[in-house]
This record gives C-alpha cells, structure tokens and sequence, in this order.
C-alpha cells in the first residue's frame, strides 16, 4: 500500500470516528450518564423482536395459556416500575428444560420451565425477571455492540457509516445470537441491583432473592460431573450473589412486613407446573438412578418435591417412576 493510500486510509476512520461520536451520544436511562451507542432505540425493538421470532421458532413457547399470562402480567408489572416503562415489553416461558432466563434487546424476555420448575413462590420469579429487566433498561447488550462494531471500524468503516447502520443485519438476521454476548461481571451486578429495586418497588418481598441462587448451586451439584449449563454458565458465582443480596438486605432501611411471597398465586398453577417440570424430573431421576443405585427411593421422592415444588407422598419402596407417570 503506498502513502497516499495508507494517508487516505487513516483519514477515512478519522472521519469515521468523527461522525460515530457526533451521531452516536446518547444519556443511559439507568445512570443518566451520556455514553456513546451506535444503536437507536427503534433498532433496539427491532433486534429484540427478530431474536424473540427466533426462539419462538425454534425452542417455542409451553402451550399454557393461562401461565404465560400470569408470567407476562407480572413481568409487565416490574417493567412499568422500570426506567423504560415504554418498551413493548414482552415475557415467556419456552419449551426447555435446562434452567435459564434471557433479555433480548428492547424488552423481550424469557425463561425456560426448567428455571420455573426450580423456583417456589413468585417472589423468586419477579427477582429473575426483574435482573433481565435490569439487562434491558441499562443497555447492556446496546453496549456490547456498539464496542464490536467500534473494534471492527478498520474493517468494515462502510457498514458503519451507512445511514440505517446497516440495519445491523447480521444480528437481527441471526437474531439467537444475541444470546451469546457475556455482559461482564460488573453488568450482571448492576443486573442484580435493579431487579432488586424492581422487585421492591413492585412489592414482592426480595428476602426471597438469594432462594433462587441457591436453587440453582443446588441442582449443579446435583448434576455431577456434567454441570448444569444456561444461567449458571452465563452469570457469576452464586454463592457471591448470595452474599451482595444479603449485603443489600441488612442495609435496607424499610420495613418489609407484608411484602408479597405469592407462594399460593405461584403453586395455583400446580398443574401447569407440573407438566413443564415433567421431562427435567424425569432426566434427572434417570442420572440420579445412574449415579446412585443404592439410594433408597423415600430419597429420591424428596428430591422430586424439591424440584417440583409439590407434595406428593408415596410408600417407601414404591418406584417413583409410577409418580413421574401419573396424570
């Protein structure tokens, strides 16, 4: 490359940087601070609604009519005590058994049955929506991407100049992607944080919070040597978790006296519970079976309740796999 070009070159992503930084300001709606995007709010929606095409295609919803209400009303609810009340937000719970919640750009959420199957009140379910929620509000996966189009700006200026952006549509057109962006450990805190001021400004009582952490260390260990993936391989050390919310709670200064559990509004839908917990339970009594064969059945029935939050008792000796069965 001669000099002209190389100066041609340098000037070209001096004006690039130029136009990003007149074009691209923006003030966080969580911080109030103005940070540099590349990415609009409309684009924002955009990309959240292909991503959430996706998951409905691909992994879909569970055809339960009346607790995808009951998880969109509540949802909706902590949204609307949010710094974005105005997104179209969207919630689900998908088809999948493997513990997990995601924020896709622009307020569409999901979790998978497997997480709902390990939860016991809707206190712990507004303290996970309410941390995706918090992934939304604070911009996280916007950040991510504008710090991957600005690193690639000496390889692809042009796309980034272009007036829709490109429309970024190599992420809206593989819109599961999205999935993948590691927000970083100070984000999943700040995640933490707002969907415990969430929570609490929606009234669910957040001494239930650290329930779900333990929850999920608890099913790890009982995966073994084949550590349970979704939010654990996505989010930080539990046991750290634990231990900020506890922080938070000693220093909270109000009352929570009539903050609401909601373990009856949650098990109501026992029976929906039920069936979506049925194929996780039943994987893992499977590997439970495998790697404990001497373990008397009475054990392996508490270890049922506990992830399916019911009740059912049975004679020591019955096979538990007639309970996983039955209707």
């Amino acid at each position: 490359m001669n000099v002209r070009a190389i100066r041609s070159t340098q000037l070209f992503t001096v004006l690039a940087f130029a136009v990003m930084l007149s074009q691209g300001c923006a003030v966080n709606p969580v911080s109030g601070d103005r940070e540099f995007v590349l990415i609009s709010e409309n684009q924002e929606i955009a990309m959240g609604s292909e991503g959430a095409r996706s998951v409905h295609k691909s992994v879909g919803l569970v055809e339960n009519a009346a607790l995808q209400e009951y998880v969109q009303e509540l949802g909706v609810g902590l949204a609307m005590d949010s710094e974005r009340p105005r997104l179209p937000w969207s919630f689900g719970v998908i088809n999948d058994p493997t513990p997990n919640a995601f924020a896709f750009p622009g307020g569409y959420i999901f979790i998978t049955r497997g997480l709902m199957g390990l939860m016991g009140n809707e206190a712990e379910l507004a303290s996970v929506l309410g941390h995706e929620i918090g992934h939304v509000t604070a911009r996280h996966s916007v950040a991510m991407m504008t710090r991957s189009q600005v690193a690639q700006i000496g390889l692809g200026v042009g796309s980034i100049l272009s007036p829709e952006i490109a429309e970024f549509s190599e992420a809206a057109a593989g819109g599961l992607s999205l999935l993948f962006l590691s927000y970083g450990r100070d984000a999943e805190r700040q995640a933490d944080d707002l969907g415990f001021k969430y929570a609490l400004s929606h009234g669910s009582d957040v001494r239930e919070m650290p329930n779900v952490f333990a929850s999920l260390q608890h099913a790890d260990r009982l995966a073994g040597d084949s550590p349970l993936p979704g939010w654990l391989a996505t989010h930080p050390d539990p046991a750290e978790r634990i231990l900020r919310i506890e922080k938070r709670l000693g220093d909270l200064d109000q009352p929570l006296d009539g903050s609401r559990i909601g373990r009856d509004a949650y098990l109501a839908r026992q029976p929906a519970r039920i069936a979506i917990t049925r194929t996780s339970v039943a994987m893992t009594l499977k590997s439970f079976n495998e790697r404990f064969p001497s373990v008397i059945d009475i054990d392996q029935l508490a270890l049922i309740n506990q992830l399916s939050g019911s009740d059912v008792t049975v004679p020591a000796g019955t096979k538990l796999k007639r309970v996983i069965q039955a209707p």
